[in-house]
């Protein structure tokens, strides 16, 4: 068989999606979003309380983010829209950033080898559509925090890419060579965060763009700043991260159950009011049930019960509630969730 024969069946291999798991990113097509209904407003205040695993950040009035399935570039369905109907102008040195994030855990990076003289090289490509053209910067490093003031990263690395065209979808990938230093969570902590910048203070600002280098930085002094005007916008969708130098396909194989799995890990939910039986555990009585996936970490359970939970014993593997009162239905009402995120 002809080289060229082999490239040309490489091709179609990824085309056809066999190449599975290449994405290190979860839900980088934006179709889940267990906290709150598509298409509709929600804060940007520093919480995941949109699309599944994406974080976003701007504290400022009349800022908001929504899985927007009204707009998005051929082969997608959804998009994370970002918007802000007036500007706040310049941003404080300290007190302002905002970016969309994603914390990477770290047994899904470990086999980047970073920190090591093994790193292996890591392509991020995106579909992005904005307000404005122009330059905007997007970052990796090895922060441990949705909080730049609190975030311990040491490392990071800003590349810069360009917006040729208000208001239209545009294609982007950006090759990074694996850092050789620094230290990189490889169990269930915070491996590698994707920062996409939509404007930030100075503190943030790095001097370099495109190679690694010490400290935390997002931007570079060339990057837009979304909040200059009225009425601006941000969409990505299509965010995929995986090895070697040459951008792939995005990885759409997997069904939305399955990806609807990897966002539980981090986050669990039941939005509808319902019932759970609990069964008689001394003069009181409890309650438990599996979670679909085995949880990142021992989560965070916020229910709004008929009874009073006197201890909340919820492992990463089930909800399990000690409740006073005898046994029977237990009205769970809206919201009950579990949250594990990083």
């Amino acid at each position: 068989m002809s080289k060229a024969r082999q490239l040309a069946d490489l091709g179609n291999v990824y085309d056809d999606g066999a190449l599975s798991n290449r994405n290190m990113v979860i839900n980088g097509d934006m179709a889940i979003s267990q906290r709150i209904a598509a298409d509709t407003d929600a804060s940007t205040n520093n919480t995941y309380n949109c699309v599944d695993r994406f974080y976003c950040t701007a504290g400022w009035t009349g800022v908001n983010q929504r899985r927007d399935t009204t707009d998005a570039p051929v082969g997608f369905s959804n998009c994370l829209h970002v918007s802000s109907a007036t500007g706040v102008g310049s941003l404080s040195s300290t007190g302002n950033w905002s970016t969309i994030q994603q914390l990477i855990e770290g047994y899904n990076i470990a086999h980047l080898n970073w920190g090591t003289a093994n790193a292996q090289t890591v392509t991020l490509s995106f579909w992005v559509k904005a307000s404005q053209d122009g330059t905007w910067s997007v970052a990796i490093n090895n922060g441990n925090s949705n909080s730049l003031s609190d975030n311990m990263a040491t490392h990071s690395y800003v590349a810069t890419y360009n917006v040729d065209a208000v208001g239209t979808w545009e294609y982007k990938t950006i090759t990074i060579d694996g850092p050789t230093v620094g230290s990189w969570d490889k169990t269930n902590g915070a491996g590698v965060t994707i920062y996409f910048n939509l404007g930030s203070g100075s503190n943030y600002t790095g001097t370099t763009a495109n190679e690694w280098v010490s400290g935390k930085y997002v931007q570079t002094s060339s990057a837009n700043n979304l909040y200059t005007g009225d009425n601006q916008y941000f969409k990505l969708t299509g965010v995929q991260l995986e090895v070697g130098d040459t951008a792939t396909p995005f990885e759409h194989p997997r069904s939305y159950s399955d990806e609807l799995a990897r966002c539980q890990r981090y986050f669990w939910s039941r939005i509808q009011t319902h019932t759970i039986y609990a069964g008689d555990y001394g003069s009181n009585s409890f309650a438990t049930f599996d979670f679909p996936v085995t949880m990142r970490a021992t989560p965070t359970v916020t229910a709004t019960l008929n009874k009073t939970l006197l201890t909340d014993y919820s492992s990463q593997n089930s909800i399990q509630l000690y409740m006073s009162g005898t046994a029977g239905a237990i009205t769970a009402a809206n919201p009950l969730y579990a949250d594990a995120e990083l």
